[in-house]
């Protein structure tokens, strides 16, 4: 019986076996392309970001968005006593003061802080301090102000009040170029509006930062004097005392007893710090 099928048709060089893949539309090949080398303004920009992220990052960024770089937020109430503004635990102050406070006689009756004198808050302080830097202050003292609010002293529950910054000699303010206390307590002045006054003046002495813990309240002690001029502005009014940094408390101390010859009592002068340091006495 003759063979009905046809013969296939030679081929050379031979095929590899058909898959199921062959079956289906022809696709472009999976594999990547060549990118195109970057362009030369392209790469003059990723050379200036780094430069930029490496030298002036720290310089450049405003205190919100440092804020929210950082994960900072200001210190709750239950970290730290109301009264002296130090560090405190669970059950270690009551509803007037804490234990190491209670032992000393406080002339204020409130203290207020951002938050303890360590990175990032210190760094910005130091900002501050020492470059200048008085928008980054008076956000600083923005801030501060916000959390006097959140205490309850605002406009409204002591319309009387006027807030005096701890002042600079002027012979620092001229060797670093700001009163630093002053423009944070501008920044608490316009967040709570209420009248900033100038009521204390300075003699110049030696750092705080330069002398020993044990020789610092002999070091401030008679430097602060309330000028003659506004002791009449005092005068049944509630002071709210601000400085950027408070340690052992000597300067905030000379500062209120300065306010007290002009008759404003302990209980109607509130202070207001952007740092507490950690207690040197442990």
């Amino acid at each position: 019986m003759p063979n009905s099928s046809t013969p296939s048709k030679f081929v050379w060089p031979p095929k590899p076996p058909a898959t199921a893949a062959d079956s289906s539309p022809s696709t472009p090949s999976n594999q990547s392309l060549p990118l195109p080398a970057p362009s030369l303004l392209t790469r003059l920009r990723s050379s200036l970001s780094e430069i930029e992220h490496a030298w002036l990052d720290p310089v450049a960024l405003p205190l919100a968005q440092r804020i929210i770089q950082a994960e900072w937020h200001p210190d709750e109430p239950a970290a730290y006593c109301d009264r002296c503004g130090r560090d405190i635990g669970a059950y270690e102050s009551d509803e007037v003061q804490c234990s190491r406070c209670a032992r000393s006689r406080l002339p204020w009756d409130r203290c207020i802080r951002l938050g303890r004198y360590d990175a990032p808050l210190a760094d910005w302080i130091c900002e501050v301090k020492f470059t200048r830097w008085r928008v980054l202050g008076f956000e600083l003292g923005r801030t501060l102000g916000k959390q006097l609010r959140a205490a309850g002293f605002t406009a409204a529950n002591y319309p009387n009040a006027i807030i005096v910054p701890i002042p600079t000699s002027f012979r620092r303010r001229l060797s670093r170029g700001i009163d630093h206390a002053a423009v944070i307590a501008r920044g608490v002045a316009w967040e709570l509006e209420l009248p900033l006054v100038r009521a204390l003046k300075r003699k110049h002495r030696p750092s705080q930062r330069a002398v020993a813990f044990s020789d610092r309240v002999g070091n401030v002690s008679g430097s602060i004097h309330l000028r003659r001029t506004h002791a009449k502005k005092l005068a049944g009014r509630t002071v709210l005392l601000i400085d950027d940094v408070m340690t052992t408390g000597a300067t905030m101390r000379t500062a209120a007893r300065a306010l007290a010859s002009s008759g404003t009592p302990p209980g109607a002068i509130w202070v207001a710090v952007a740092g507490v340091t950690p207690d040197p006495a442990g």
